[in-house]
C-alpha cells in the first residue's frame, strides 16, 4: 500500500490498465442479437482496482438534450444524449487529477432514459480510458463498409447568364440574334447544334465565353458557314467622272 501511495495518477492509471487484461462479454441483447459486456461486470472491477491503486472516479453531467421518439407501433419514448465531465483523482495526493469530456446516448420508453445516457457514458469511458479489449470486438479494419457516393449535379447556367455572353457576341459585331444563337448552339454542342438554354452548364458557358473573347467576327461567323456581310456601295461612293458634270 506505501509503495502505490508514492505513485503519481499515471503512474497508478499505467498499473491498472496493465492489469485489466481481456473481459469477455457476458451480457448477451436478445432483441438485436448480439453480445456485450455487462456494466456490472465493468464497474466490478474497476471498483476493485481502483481501491487497491487509490484512484477516485468523481461524474458530473453538464448538460442533457433530450428528444421525443416515437416507435412504429405508436409507442412514445424518450432519446437522450447526457454530457458529462469525469474527474479523475489521485486520492493519496488530491490535486494530482485530470478532466475528461464525455458523453452517453440511450433511448427508453419509460423513466429510464437518463440512467442509461449516464450508466453508458461510464461503462465506455472506461473502456477507452483504459484500453479494455472484448473477446469478439471487431476490428474496425476487418471490412471496409461500401458508401454510395452521391453524383454531384453540375451548375446549369441560368438564361441571364446566357444573355451576357449572347452580348459579348453582339459587341463583337454580330449584329443576327439568330446568328448569336447559332453561334453559341456550335460552340457548346459542336456545328449545327440548336442552342438549348436548360443543358448549358456554367463550366462551360465560361469556357464559350472565353472563346468569344479571344475570337475575331470572321472567325465567329465562319463557325456557322458565315462571312462578314460586305458594306452595300453608296452612290456618293462611285467614281465620279469630271468631265460629264451635268450643269445645274
Amino acid at each position: 500500500m506505501a509503495e502505490t501511495q508514492q505513485l503519481n495518477l499515471y503512474q497508478k492509471l499505467a498499473k491498472i490498465t496493465g492489469e485489466i487484461g481481456v473481459i469477455a462479454k457476458d451480457g448477451n441483447n436478445q432483441q438485436q442479437k448480439y453480445k456485450y459486456i455487462e456494466y456490472e461486470t465493468i464497474a466490478g472491477k474497476f471498483r476493485e482496482l481502483f481501491s487497491k491503486y487509490g484512484v477516485v472516479l468523481i461524474p458530473s453531467m453538464v448538460e442533457q438534450e433530450r428528444s421525443a421518439i416515437t416507435t412504429s407501433r405508436g409507442s412514445s419514448g424518450v432519446s437522450t444524449v447526457c454530457h458529462f465531465e469525469f474527474t479523475v483523482v489521485n486520492a493519496d495526493k488530491p490535486d494530482d487529477r485530470f478532466v475528461v469530456k464525455w458523453q452517453g446516448e440511450a433511448a427508453d420508453y419509460g423513466d429510464k432514459a437518463t440512467n442509461k445516457a449516464a450508466t453508458a457514458a461510464v461503462k465506455y469511458y472506461l473502456m477507452r480510458q483504459f484500453n479494455i479489449s472484448s473477446k469478439g470486438d471487431e476490428d474496425p479494419d476487418s471490412q471496409t463498409p461500401e458508401v454510395a457516393r452521391k453524383q454531384q449535379k453540375p451548375a446549369m447556367a441560368s438564361v441571364r447568364q446566357i444573355v451576357a455572353v449572347s452580348k459579348r457576341l453582339a459587341a463583337k459585331g454580330v449584329t443576327s440574334d439568330e446568328d448569336r444563337k447559332a453561334i453559341l448552339g456550335a460552340a457548346i454542342g459542336g456545328k449545327g447544334a440548336v442552342l438549348d438554354p436548360s443543358k448549358v452548364t456554367v463550366v462551360k458557358l465560361k469556357e464559350v465565353a472565353n472563346r468569344i473573347e479571344g475570337a475575331t467576327l470572321e472567325q465567329l461567323l465562319a463557325s456557322i458557314d458565315k462571312k462578314p456581310e460586305q458594306p452595300t456601295p453608296d452612290e456618293f461612293d462611285a467614281p465620279v467622272d469630271f468631265d460629264n458634270i451635268p450643269e445645274f
